[in-house]
């Protein structure tokens, strides 16, 4: 079984949630499991307890697991749609869909 499929177990048998603490002992990147779990469609509310201690509570499961492309397929699809884009469009487009541009790690631009 996988990590998150043991995070997403414990979240379905503690019905009334589970903390970062207990999350913490089946993997010290359970946030990561969760953000998987929340792009997949899982409703999961988080309720800070005291410092550094949140409750984490499974509301919903979803119907069916969402599937999400990434910010570049999404950027590629749409351009498609369109067909040939200006710099103005291509801004609109990126803010309409929350699609930001970065440099990959490591990367570092000559001057």
């Amino acid at each position: 079984m996988s990590k998150k499929e043991q995070i997403l177990n414990l979240l379905r048998y503690n019905k009334n949630g589970i903390t970062n603490v207990q999350l913490s002992k089946t993997s010290l990147r359970y946030g990561g499991y969760l953000g998987q779990l929340y792009k997949e469609g899982y409703d999961i509310k988080t309720i800070p307890l005291k410092k550094g201690v949140f409750l984490y509570v499974l509301i919903k499961e979803p119907e069916e697991i969402a599937q999400h492309m990434s910010a570049k397929e999404k950027l590629f699809s749409e351009i498609e749609k369109n067909g040939s884009i200006n710099a103005a469009a291509l801004k609109n487009l990126m803010d309409k869909n929350n699609i930001t541009i970065k440099y990959k790690a490591n990367t570092y631009k000559a001057a």
